[in-house]
């Protein structure tokens, strides 16, 4: 049985051979439209045994439903980043109500640094929440050229300013967020003594390695374009956050940049008053009638 088995493909293969050498030759026709993976024209001499089709460059196509997309998808995990940074943001305020309770220095600015970057994290979320959904509206609504060669011509070119923000702060919460579970793991697990320097390590350590795989990834999904890494997109959303105020002059849009630029000058003003404290030491607390110990060379608190 073996051996009639192996006579049957014998012939097979004999028969095909034949069929191959009977084939006539392509016509120019084909030949001129086929290329090999090399890039040259393919002929019968040629050693290229695989070839492809020659790609013929496609005409406009309509990317405004690819554009409603992005708007729409990125709205979802911008929504659970808020959820959880609105809940971290109002968790530890009572151990920010008083400092004093505090053991170092090094404890004190951690914990103010989560707070920053926890509000940080709410308020990028929101941006890009509100972004979102106004730009996706304004796709329905607003007549626009829906043809490009890429949804991301079509973007850059009827909503730039949407576009762009949106990522930047999508991506900024994310950046904010992971700050701000790493300052809560130091805060909450007891990290910052010397005694467990090497657990406050490991949580910095992974948290950087973490950031810095997603910066590549950010940097690597636009270096194709002209925002080619994070600092280039951030620098854009400014320019064209400035050049949306010049064009338009709205009054809102001049308040939204007076009100930034009094928060961020406000937070660098209260940099220092974090480390307007003396050096806490075990013997220098004490504990009071509600049984939390506090500090006998504790100076005026913050905000006073």
């Amino acid at each position: 049985m073996a051996f009639g088995l192996q006579q049957s493909f014998v012939s097979f293969a004999t028969s095909l051979g034949r069929h191959h050498h009977n084939l006539d030759a392509p016509s120019s026709a084909f030949q001129s439209s086929v290329s090999t993976p090399l890039g040259r024209p393919w002929s019968p001499g040629n050693d290229d045994s695989l070839f492809t089709m020659a790609a013929t460059p496609s005409d406009f196509a309509d990317y405004s439903q690819a554009a409603v997309s992005f708007f729409t998808s990125i709205r979802v995990p911008a929504s659970l980043i808020a959820g959880n940074a609105i809940t971290a943001f109002f968790v530890l305020t009572k151990r920010t109500q008083a400092p004093e309770n505090e053991s170092s220095k090094l404890s004190i600015f951690v914990l103010f640094l989560y707070q920053a970057l926890s509000m940080a994290s709410l308020l990028l979320s929101f941006n890009t929440i509100v972004t979102t959904t106004n730009a996706a509206n304004s796709l329905m609504v607003r007549p626009q050229n829906p043809m490009a060669h890429s949804a991301y011509e079509f973007l850059m070119r009827e909503m730039p300013y949407e576009f762009l923000s949106t990522k930047w702060a999508f991506y900024s919460s994310i950046f904010c967020f992971l700050g701000s579970v790493a300052c809560r793991a130091l805060l909450d697990f007891n990290l910052l003594k010397r005694k467990r320097i090497r657990s406050a390590l490991m949580v910095l350590f992974s948290m950087g390695g973490l950031t810095s795989n997603m910066l590549h990834m950010v940097n690597a999904s636009v270096s194709h374009t002209e925002y080619c890494n994070f600092w280039a997109m951030t620098v854009g959303v400014m320019h064209l956050f400035w050049e949306r105020i010049c064009e338009k002059k709205g009054l809102i849009l001049v308040s939204s940049l007076m009100w930034n630029v009094a928060a961020f000058f406000t937070f660098l003003s209260l940099i220092p008053r974090m480390f307007q404290y003396t050096d806490i030491k075990e013997s220098d607390l004490m504990i009071g009638p509600d049984g939390i110990k506090t500090n006998k060379k504790w100076r005026k608190p913050i905000g006073d």
